[in-house]
């Protein structure tokens, strides 16, 4: 009973101008096709679990070659051996002869390809592409005109219509549609390929964002706006984080506090920046003060020399002499990583200055008091 319904509605259907095939059970498929006379003729065919539903759909299709299901005028027409493959619309397929486990849905989908392994949806969809494996292309026209390409992933209108790299993902509208390279990644609207939205090379692993980048906001107001995802003066897990790739390297968070720009250092903030534009260091309160007296603290002031950047002194700005620094007071240099003198830690030096003005104030002081004691006795006699 289920043999007749069958071959009742190919019957009816009115495929009689080519061929029609149409599988029933596992293994037994029957063609309908007209006849010398001009008359339906149902014939049973030895193919191996397949479904051909079209004119001329998998016709040279071999007898030993299943698991196909190609539906559509002249789908998988040309295909012989290759088997796992679905073909559905208009020409999908039909010049792939041996590929297999493709799918490929949509007039002119994949109509050119010999490969396998490739996902092919949307009218034209890899149309014109000849050989090429492992590729998802999806949309209207999406990587229509490629020719030789592996392993891409193509989505959307036209979307990576030309060149033959391999390797790429391509998404939106013309995205990557004039990119001829392979490694590549086009997140875009348009065909711009100097400037697309978001731009990636999976080979050097460069990526780029062309315009404003928001993280954890939708409309960033700058070329790179952060909404911090925790608030707290250690840092916790907001802010940016800056790691060396050498092994145990110590980690610099930056990170917005609650008022001021922290600057924190394997958990430990070390300094900030306050609304006001002032520096802040917590050197002072997690090193031991080192005493120093009065005329070591003034020896090293008169001995650190001073220079101008320009002949006329009036014009131009006085500056520390590096290398007397070093020799008098080196605890105000700054060293690189490679221990090469790199700076001027400006603060030590103003402590220095400090505790020396502090104590000439102390005698100052003193001499005024034993100046008051010495006019008070001149003054008693």
């Amino acid at each position: 009973m289920k043999l007749m319904h069958t071959i009742i509605f190919l019957v009816i259907s009115g495929y009689a101008s080519g061929q029609t095939y149409f599988e029933v059970g596992d293994s037994v498929s029957f063609r309908i096709k007209e006849n010398i006379d001009g008359l339906l003729m149902i014939e049973p065919i030895d193919f191996a679990r397949n479904t051909f539903f079209g004119e001329s759909a998998g016709l040279n299709n071999a007898s030993t070659t299943g698991s196909n299901v190609f539906v559509g005028f002249h789908a998988g027409t040309e295909n012989t051996i290759g088997e796992r493959n679905a073909y559905i619309g208009w020409r999908a397929g039909a010049a792939n002869e041996t590929g297999a486990s493709n799918t490929f849905v949509g007039s002119s989908a994949g109509a050119s390809n010999t490969g396998s392994g490739n996902t092919l949806i949307g009218y034209a969809a890899g149309e014109f592409q000849l050989t090429g494996n492992s590729n998802v292309f999806i949309g209207t026209l999406a990587g229509t005109s490629r020719t030789v390409s592996n392993e891409n992933i193509i989505i959307g209108y036209q979307a990576g219509g030309n060149g033959d790299g391999d390797r790429n993902i391509f998404i939106g509208t013309l995205a990557g549609s004039n990119e001829p390279g392979s490694n590549k990644l086009y997140i875009d609207q348009n065909n711009t390929s100097s400037s697309p939205l978001i731009y990636g090379d999976f080979s050097s692993d460069e990526l780029a964002v062309n315009g404003e980048l928001g993280i954890n906001v939708n409309t960033p107001e700058a070329d790179i706006h952060i909404l911090q995802s925790e608030t707290a003066s250690t840092g916790g897990t907001g802010g940016i984080i800056f790691e060396s790739s050498q092994q145990n390297a110590t980690k610099w968070q930056v990170h917005h506090s609650g008022a001021n720009l922290s600057f924190t250092l394997d958990g430990n903030r070390r300094s900030y920046i306050t609304p006001a534009g002032a520096y802040v260091d917590d050197e002072s309160f997690d090193l031991p003060p080192q005493e120093r007296s009065l005329a070591e603290a003034s020896s090293i002031l008169k001995a650190i020399s001073t220079y101008t950047t320009q002949s006329d002194a009036a014009n131009g700005s006085i500056n520390i002499n590096g290398q007397s620094l070093i020799e008098h007071f080196p605890e105000a240099v700054a060293f690189d990583e490679e221990g090469t003198p790199f700076g001027v830690i400006y603060q030590k030096l103003t402590i220095l200055t400090l505790k020396t003005i502090q104590e000439q104030q102390d005698i100052i002081e003193e001499l005024k008091r034993n100046q008051e004691l010495i006019l008070s006795k001149l003054n008693d006699e």
